[in-house]
């Protein structure tokens, strides 16, 4: 066994080695070495208990960088961000394949622990295991703390798909969770000092999946075949195909429910949200037939799409992707590759691949419009099509620009000013990783979609959140962002207003509580560099924000047209069409001629459909009046 130290740790911590943590340690170690006898070395990555995110992504990194273990095992939950989200990713792509535990507290609620509903894991269930008095496997049935359910922020994956979710209760939207299962109840571990322990958990699970992973592995070497490395795309195609109760136990009994989650969920036939696809058979049907070649010919590798962020014009994270495409069939076959993304070019996006010829490399890559945009963030799907039978394969491709979700993490690319510790997670509903943010409500309510969103509780005085964008002068945009109070403050001071190149464009003053809203301006540029800036207090409450994004307008807004003109009292009123945040101005003449017009006032800044003015209407005998957008 090696330790592998991460940012000057030590490998001790609480006075002995692995600290409050020592006998999961233990376990993970002995669960792998029981399963796979013949492994050459173990490694144990370590960081300090108390460890940051960056200390986390540290530690992922230096895994992929090692590249020394092709399987990999996690007991822990904690939290990730857009770079673990790349490194996991990583993994995939050089073929190592990552298990990580399900949870120990049964069936999730609306939102599952990270990192467990990453589409680029393999998660693990557990079981309960009856066997003879000769220990042959008799029986398995769920474990009731088998961690199970959906994923508030993946999308359903493309080797998910196919399966009726009917009976289960699962998601034909959104990513189920676990993919797999093995035995998680009544295992013995040695640990601290050599003291013994009857222990249950999916942490029993995990690594014995990683260590029968390493037995594939041992026998494609020897077979002269690459490492399986991420097998969520293979285990599901076993798990749709013939060969399915040759390969795994299908586990149809028991359930995960809890006292929180009283009808999720229970154990069915197939796929279920207990025990995903169930346990390996114990024999070598599930070893041969994750070693052998895919049924379908058209292969295309790597499986996994591109998580791209970074500020505004870029730098990006990751910039493309090379596909290998190879024909594992017996005749010609034709492919096609859709892309309907503006920001992203593939080249070749079509072709032929002979059977057992020579292979097409085709590249994905973010192009010049991807460095136009503003604070952005979307999803887009390539699909790789063989022509020949229909079947399609799909690669994600995410990009984050100007972190308007706070996927990160934290302010990067933001100025931040107010109180500290704003970024909030969305499962920390569980206090798993730590107190919610404002006593007695959930963390999750100031996080509109995906990971992180921003909890907004500055006390006392205003708070300042803002970018510098660059913009094209006399260019629209469209501002929107999500915000939410879901807190009563009664008697406190309560104010969230955003700016655009220093003009107040939205002001929620003295509000009470609200749910989620989708607020877009209409904003336009009058430089090559404009600041966004967010204002907010909130005693003794907190707002939610996130999801913030800037875009051009392809189009000018629609022209003022007027409603009603009406004269009363020597006042004369004006109404007329708006868009929010655009900025309008009522000029007059006394004669119809192109160069007569003057100013009435200063711009208005519209911030509903209509806006209504009043005049004098005894200053001059006559008047004509029109609305401009300067």
């Amino acid at each position: 066994m090696s330790n592998v130290l991460i940012d000057g740790f030590n490998g001790v911590a609480s006075g002995r080695t692995a600290g409050s943590g020592n006998e999961e340690v233990a376990l993970d170690i002995e669960m792998t070495v029981s399963m796979a006898p013949g492994l050459s070395r173990v490694l144990v990555y370590e960081a300090s208990p108390s460890a940051t995110m960056a200390n986390v992504d540290d530690m992922l990194n230096r895994m992929a960088t090692d590249n020394l273990a092709k399987q990999l095992t996690c007991s822990w939950g904690t939290d990730i961000d857009t770079t673990s989200q790349q490194i996991f990713q990583e993994f995939a792509a050089q073929g190592q394949s990552f298990f990580v535990a399900a949870g120990d507290n049964g069936a999730f609620g609306s939102f599952v622990d990270q990192p467990a509903d990453d589409p680029y894991l393999t998660v693990v269930g557990g079981t309960t295991l009856t066997t003879s008095s000769s220990h042959s496997w008799l029986s398995e049935t769920t474990w009731s703390g088998s961690g199970g359910g959906i994923s508030s922020i993946y999308p359903l994956p493309d080797w998910q798909q196919g399966i009726n979710m009917t009976a289960n209760h699962g998601s034909a939207a959104m990513r189920n969770v676990p993919d797999v299962a093995m035995v998680a109840d009544n295992a013995w571990d040695i640990a601290d000092g050599g003291q013994s322990f009857a222990v249950v958990g999916t942490s029993i699970a995990t690594p014995l999946w990683a260590a029968f992973t390493a037995c594939v592995n041992q026998q494609a070497a020897a077979s002269g075949k690459p490492p399986v490395g991420f097998l969520n795309p293979a285990l599901y195609a076993i798990g749709k195909g013939a060969s399915y109760t040759a390969c795994f136990h299908d586990i149809t009994t028991g359930d995960n429910t809890s006292t929180n989650n009283p009808d999720l969920f229970f154990a069915v036939a197939g796929y279920d949200l207990c025990t995903g696809w169930g346990t390996p058979d114990g024999g070598t049907a599930l070893m041969n037939a994750l070693l052998a070649p895919a049924t379908e010919p058209l292969l295309v590798m790597p499986p996994l799409g591109v998580y791209a962020q970074g500020p505004v014009g870029g730098p990006f994270s990751v910039t493309n992707r090379t596909y290998t495409l190879t024909n594992a069939g017996t005749a010609s076959l034709n492919w096609s590759l859709s892309n309907t993304s503006a920001w992203l070019q593939v080249s070749p996006s079509s072709g032929t691949l002979a059977p057992g010829g020579p292979a097409s490399t085709v590249t994905v890559t973010l192009n010049s419009a991807a460095n136009n945009l503003l604070i952005f963030s979307d999803t887009a799907t390539l699909a790789f099509k063989n022509i020949n039978d229909g079947v399609a394969q799909d690669r994600q491709f995410a990009l984050l620009v100007g972190n308007g979700g706070f996927e990160t993490g934290d302010f990067t690319n933001w100025n931040f000013s107010g109180d500290t510790n704003n970024i909030v997670d969305s499962v920390d509903a569980t206090d798993l990783y730590g107190g919610p943010f404002v006593p007695g409500v959930n963390d999750s309510l100031f996080v509109h979609s995906g990971s992180y969103g921003l909890c907004l509780g500055q006390y006392g005085s205003l708070g300042s959140l803002s970018q510098t964008l660059p913009t094209a002068a006399a260019q629209h945009y469209l501002l929107s962002f999500w915000l939410d109070n879901p807190t009563n403050s009664p008697g406190g001071v309560v104010e969230f207003a955003a700016s655009w190149n220093g003009a107040q464009v939205f002001r929620e003053p003295n509000s009470g509580v609200f749910a989620w809203t989708n607020i877009q301006i209409t904003v336009s540029a009058t430089g090559t560099s404009t600041p966004l800036e967010f204002m907010f207090r909130n005693d003794p409450g907190a707002f939610g924000l996130d999801d913030i994004s800037v875009q051009p307008l392809s189009t000018s807004p629609p022209a003022p047209s007027f409603k009603a003109v009406t004269q009363a009292n020597g006042m004369i009123s004006l109404t007329w069409t708006t868009v929010p945040g655009l900025a309008y101005q009522v000029q007059y003449t006394g004669e119809l001629s192109p160069t007569g017009w003057n100013n009435l006032g200063s711009p208005l800044t519209a911030t509903g459909s209509t806006l209504s003015v009043s005049y004098s209407a005894t200053v001059a005998p006559q008047r004509f009046y029109r609305i401009l957008v300067p």
